[in-house]
């Protein structure tokens, strides 16, 4: 009978040590090894976990109740949008082998009163000052205040020289500030000059795996800017100021972003440059602006028209795709790892899939130019695949959406710009 994630964690634990807890990705490794690869996705989700601000806070904690742990694992679904009863799941294992579950013994509250019969040395209410000054407990009393004092200045004086940095770096990025500001040095992404064309989007009927929202139409696009890479970790941490990575590696694709979080990148670096942002975001409103010159997200159309690179086969390198061609091999890799296409883009196959502008919706039949989507739907489409998919889902004309809000490990983006 096959164990319970928990039962082989509590087995795992008790052979190794809770130290492992510290280090995800060792704990994830050693897991599968210690499981013979069972419960392989709550593993991976538990390793992410573990790398979380909720696991760093039940750590620091020496009971949390049922409430305390809903609490928490509500708010890591709500940061990674993973399957909601299996954030539930690794957040009482953690704080099972942790013995969070288990309430601690209250502690004997001892009286003002017993205290003062039972400590020795009391000092008379006649003591005069130069004797109390001498007492060993006042001048400990009095050494700690000091010390307090000297902490809180030193922290009041870090605390403000940081927020000063804050708001400079605030005034680099947004231009908010009545002054001229020098913008930040571009970051290097390497970007080509996509010539426009007309092609077939979608795929033939024939095509093995084809789905049936892949009708197909003519569409033509305009000359376009896009980077040949996905963005990377390092060029998302150098504008956002984090890594939502599960995979870490400064060269690998960011991943862990949400729709939002593209477009929310996209106008931070053009502000940084000095260009003009693409979109006006207001909440959960987001228009775009089609003349700007800043970084944005590519449409479905300019996607697939890139992806194909003037051929009309299921994949941009033939019929076929091999192991040697694009990465759907269990985790990411980094970008450039594999052959380009024929117009120098890496990984339009596989690694992560990307978000696209469009609203998810079906194709018309009809020939289009320059289309953008629906105006308005429930998912926002994601193009390429991933190292989770199998090759059928690396297809030029595969289709799939996500609700904009979702982040998943799977999932990042590349930028594009107008080439007028």
């Amino acid at each position: 009978m096959a164990k319970t994630f928990v039962t082989l964690l509590t087995e795992f634990i008790a052979a190794n040590d809770k130290k492992i807890l510290d280090n995800p990705d060792r704990f994830k490794s050693l897991f599968l090894d210690f499981s013979q690869n069972q419960c392989r996705t709550e593993a991976m989700i538990f390793s992410q976990f573990l790398a979380s601000p909720q696991a760093a806070e039940l750590k620091n904690t020496d009971y949390a109740d049922s409430a305390v742990l809903k609490n928490q694992a509500e708010h890591f679904y709500q940061a990674y949008m993973f399957d909601k009863n299996m954030c539930e799941l690794v957040v009482n294992a953690y704080a099972q082998v942790l013995g969070l579950d288990k309430k601690k013994p209250e502690p004997e509250i001892v009286t003002e009163k017993a205290a003062m019969a039972e400590s020795a040395g009391t000092v008379p209410a006649d003591m005069d000052f130069k004797s109390l000054f001498m007492d060993k407990r006042f001048r400990i009393v009095a050494a700690v205040f000091v010390a307090v004092i000297g902490i809180a200045i030193i922290v009041g004086i870090v605390g403000y020289s940081r927020y000063k940095a804050m708001e400079q770096r605030y005034v680099e990025i947004t231009g908010n500030t009545g002054e001229q500001v020098t913008h930040l040095a571009p970051i290097k992404t390497e970007m080509v000059h996509i010539q426009g064309g007309t092609f077939t989007m979608g795929s033939p009927a024939t095509e093995l795996g084809r789905g049936y929202d892949e009708t197909q139409h003519q569409v033509t696009v305009s000359s376009f800017f896009m980077g040949i890479y996905q963005v990377t970790q390092a060029e998302y941490e150098e504008v956002i100021g984090y890594n939502p990575s599960y995979f870490k590696g400064q060269n690998l694709p960011v991943e862990g972003v949400s729709w939002f979080d593209a477009v929310e990148y996209c106008n931070r670096r053009s502000q940084r440059e000095g260009l003009t942002p693409a979109y006006t975001i207001s909440g959960e409103n987001v228009t775009w602006n089609r003349i700007a010159n800043g970084y944005r997200l590519p449409t479905e159309a300019e996607w697939e028209y890139a992806c194909r690179a003037g051929t009309t086969t299921p994949f941009s390198m033939g019929n076929n795709i091999a192991t040697t061609q694009a990465n759907n091999q269990g985790r990411t890799t980094p970008v450039g790892t594999y052959p380009s296409n024929n117009w120098g883009l890496y990984d339009m196959h596989g690694n992560v899939w990307e978000w696209c502008w469009d609203w998810y919706g079906e194709y018309p039949s009809w020939a289009q130019t320059d289309p953008v989507g629906p105006a308005s739907g429930t998912y926002r489409v994601i193009r390429g695949g991933s190292w989770f998919n199998d090759a059928g889902n690396l297809r030029s004309a595969r289709r799939d959406g996500h609700s904009p809000w979702n982040r998943y490990i799977y999932i990042g983006f590349r930028v594009f710009r107008n080439a007028h």
